[in-house]
């Protein structure tokens, strides 16, 4: 019996899911102590409720639809007691509960489920028809206290990921839903209008106005002001309906339910009103208003992202439209068409593979040899000529096209950089991430990926650069993706630091290894102490915080010299080289200057 009986303890850890888990537990107690069947009650709060059942009779499992004090009953004896209760002869104990009792419950056993800070729950074995034993073996008890404190483990763990899949999809500045939890709240939606043949709506709203009172008011006002809009929406909608921050000023409202557009339409308006304030401070007036992209689901009958998709080409129109109003979406082939002509162009671009890779040498300041390169995207057209990004990048960013531009992008890279390691070159490789790219719930898995296929590559030589805007625009969800993608042994770096209003406290939340000191900060730095002083101080707090620092727009020796003597090894500019392509770079590195070697 013994060895039985550890041999189906052991058996118990192949089980992983919390259901399957219990009902084996369930098993296994009955057969111990020979009881009819067993149930998992859940203490929440000060309510127990029922959860699963295994072996006992339909009267019995209708309780689950009840929900009970904490203290009743042989359960709540257990809690309170923190120890098992037994009782034989259940209709005459002073615990009997009268459903209970009419359900024909004879005898029961209590085993409390006891976590590390409070009891979750406890297992309750019952006896209906077997007759129960006027006591329970001595030899029963120990292996019943272990098979309780195993399920309470096992309960204890899924209920802790549950809290922290709660916090991975729910916005910490806002408490609302985030953009990782809108996909799955977006399908529940679109399932239900199938069933219920109802209109279900999907607006994306950007803030007018939100960047001024960010900027001249401070992070402390911006966030107040998005906490305060969050609440606005929370009371404009009805208590069906989902409002999640989707990132940085842009929220995302799916509205339920709705029989007529003049329902949708009403509910737009209301949160118009909602949203629109004055935000001042001492004798600052900012106005803020939105623009709001709708799509409607069945008339529009495309799969959740490419709904968001829509929703946000239409809010695109209502900001065209002068903002503080809202678009409805009229067919991507028009709407997008309407409102970036390049699009057409540049998908019949990604066809011909009509891109190039040109990269930019990062020189060490202190050998003037070449450290890195960075890939920069360029456009071969077949009319214009080679294009810079200014002329396309923009457009290309706020379609669906720079998903296979930005795959593509990644893989000659990582080839190129394979082929610089392989060669004895090991240059460190920098390349630049879209922000659409970086939000993919599925995005460190698609570089693991990518990485797996490059098995040469030296990985701690890649960079990943995402801009100070896209980094800031939920710090939590961007500094999650950096964590899962450094734990595969590459780098990120924040680019054009400088341009925005992030702080160093970011960096160190974001886990960056890496900052880019724009140039906007860099040119004037000759002529002005306040840039001059900027630049310091910045460089020494990421030196301070080991993070490595790459100068921008670098464009004479002088600066080249300068920001040697401040602290600064590395940059980039013309100066030292326009983007070229990779088979330039040899020549480059041949003829560049040494230290101090006047141009």
């Amino acid at each position: 019996m013994e060895h039985t009986t550890v041999k189906s303890l052991r058996g118990l850890t192949q089980h992983f899911s919390p259901q399957e888990f219990f009902r084996e537990s369930a098993r296994l107690a009955c057969q111990l102590v020979q009881a009819d069947g067993a149930a998992l009650i859940l203490r929440q709060d000060n309510v127990l409720q029922y959860t699963f059942f295994e072996g006992l009779p339909e009267a019995y499992q209708e309780l689950s639809k009840h929900s009970f004090s904490v203290h009743a009953g042989t359960a709540g004896a257990a809690l309170i007691r923190g120890e098992p209760v037994y009782v034989p002869d259940y209709p005459h104990s002073p615990y009997a509960m009268p459903e209970f009792v009419a359900a024909g419950l004879r005898a029961s056993l209590a085993l409390p489920l006891l976590g590390p800070d409070n009891a979750l729950g406890v297992l309750a074995v019952s006896w209906f028809d077997t007759p129960a034993p006027d006591r329970l073996p001595e030899d029963q008890w120990d292996y019943l206290r272990l098979l309780s404190d195993m399920l309470a483990g096992i309960l204890y763990r899924a209920q802790l990921e549950t809290r922290l899949e709660s916090l991975a999809t729910r916005d910490m500045l806002t408490n609302l839903p985030n953009r990782r939890a809108v996909p799955d709240r977006l399908a529940g939606a679109m399932a239900r209008a199938d069933r219920h043949d109802s209109l279900m709506a999907v607006l994306f709203l950007d803030l007018d106005g939100f960047k001024p009172i960010n900027d001249r008011c401070g992070h402390v006002v911006g966030d107040q002001t998005l906490k305060a809009v969050a609440e606005s929406l929370r009371s404009a909608v009805r208590k069906g309906d989902t409002v999640a921050r989707y990132a940085g000023d842009e929220f995302l409202v799916v509205l339920e339910e709705a029989r007529y557009m003049a329902e949708i339409e009403a509910i737009i308006e209301r949160l118009m009103h909602a949203i629109r304030r004055d935000v001042r401070q001492d004798d600052l007036v900012l106005p803020l208003s939105a623009s709001i992209g709708v799509t409607v689901y069945p008339f529009d009958e495309a799969a959740p992202e490419a709904l968001i998709h829509h929703a946000d080409l239409a809010m695109y129109q209502a900001k065209k439209a002068g903002g503080n109003t809202w678009r409805l979406f009229a067919g991507e082939s028009v709407s997008e068409q309407e409102h970036h002509p390049l699009l057409r162009e540049l998908g019949e671009a990604v066809d011909r593979k009509e891109f190039r890779l040109f990269w930019q040498p990062i020189v060490d300041l202190r050998t003037r040899q070449i450290s890195g390169a960075e890939a920069l995207l360029r456009w071969q057209h077949p009319q214009k000529g080679l294009l810079a990004p200014a002329a396309f990048l923009e457009v290309l960013e706020n379609s669906p096209l720079i998903f296979p531009v930005g795959r593509w992008v990644l893989e000659t890279a990582l080839t190129q950089a394979e082929q610089w390691h392989r060669s004895g070159r090991l240059w460190d490789v920098h390349i630049n991430l879209a922000a659409a790219q970086l939000k993919k719930c599925d995005f460190a898995k698609n570089i693991e990926r990518h990485l797996s296929q490059f098995p040469r590559l030296h990985r701690s030589a890649i960079w990943l650069e995402i801009v100070e805007r896209v980094a800031l625009d939920d710090v939590a969800a961007v500094a999650a993706t950096i964590q899962a993608c450094r734990a595969l042994g590459i780098h990120f770096t924040l680019d054009d630091f400088g341009m925005g209003a992030a702080a160093i406290q970011y960096l160190a939340e974001l886990e960056c290894s890496g900052l880019k000191i724009d140039r906007s900060l860099i040119t004037p730095m000759q002529d002005s102490t306040k840039h001059h002083t900027m630049v310091r101080t910045l460089i020494d707090m990421a030196n301070s915080l080991s993070i490595h620092v790459v100068a921008e727009g670098i464009e004479d020796a002088e600066t080249a010299d300068h920001l040697c003597t401040l602290g600064v090894t590395h940059a980039q500019g013309y100066f030292f080289s326009r983007p070229v392509p990779a088979e330039d770079l040899e020549t480059v590195l041949s003829n560049h200057r040494k230290p101090h070697e006047k141009p």
